[in-house]
Order: structure tokens, then sequence, then C-alpha cells
């Protein structure tokens, strides 16, 4: 693949080959704004914190918020979709209520506290 110059004029080049991924932008938008609540597990492969939490909070979500639709996102596989809800990080979970952010938690994750911070916004709507 040919890169692009992001530098022309000088004698350094340096070559840009990302591939931009520009569908994922209203993938996002279109799972939380089909759902009254939904959680964005992000995640990545190479990972191993984030394999061991994925399966708990996935369990936690579908056993004490039923209400709630749960999503998994591979960054790796995904990036456009990370850099839209601005995803630096893994683990990453962001909870979303009524089409927007309340509950952002990253890295160092808490299943007991996350599920307490749910459950708030979660007895307000349902």
């Amino acid at each position: 693949m040919d890169g692009v110059d992001i530098y022309p004029r000088q004698s350094l080049k340096f070559k840009c080959e990302t591939k931009i991924d520009m569908k994922p932008i209203t993938v996002l938008k279109d799972i939380i704004s089909d759902e009254k609540g939904v959680v964005v597990y992000f995640y990545n492969t190479s990972c191993s914190s984030c394999e061991v939490l994925r399966p708990k909070i996935r369990a936690m979500v579908n056993k004490s918020f039923s209400e709630i639709k749960f999503e998994e996102i591979n960054a790796q596989e995904y990036p456009g979709i990370t850099a839209e809800a601005a995803v630096y990080a893994s683990p990453t979970i962001v909870v979303y209520f009524e089409e927007k952010e309340s509950i952002r938690e990253s890295r160092y994750i808490s299943v007991q506290q996350l599920e307490d911070k749910i459950e708030r916004y979660y007895n307000m709507l349902f």
C-alpha cells in the first residue's frame, strides 16, 4: 500500500499508512440511539485483563440490568468506532442512557463499583 506524504516540503519524509474506517462512526450512534440504555465494552484481544473482565461485565449486565443492551467492540478491529468514542485505553466501559454518555470507566475497573453506578441511573429510568 502506498503511503501518503504528510510532510512533503521537508527532507525527512514520513509515510502514513493507516486505514481510515469511516463507516463505524455511524455504527456507534446507531447502537446507542436504538436503546434506552447501553453498556459498550471496548477491549483489545492482546489485553489479558480485558479477556478476564469481559465475561464478568457481561454476566453482571445480563443478571442485574435486563433492560440494558450489552455491546462488545474490539478496539483493534474497529479503530473508527473506538476513536469516535474517544477510547484510548483497554478495557474501557462506556454506559449510555437515553443517548447520553453517563458513565465511563477505564483500565482498573471494579465490577461492584460499576454495578453500583449503573444501578443509580437504571433505577431512575426503568
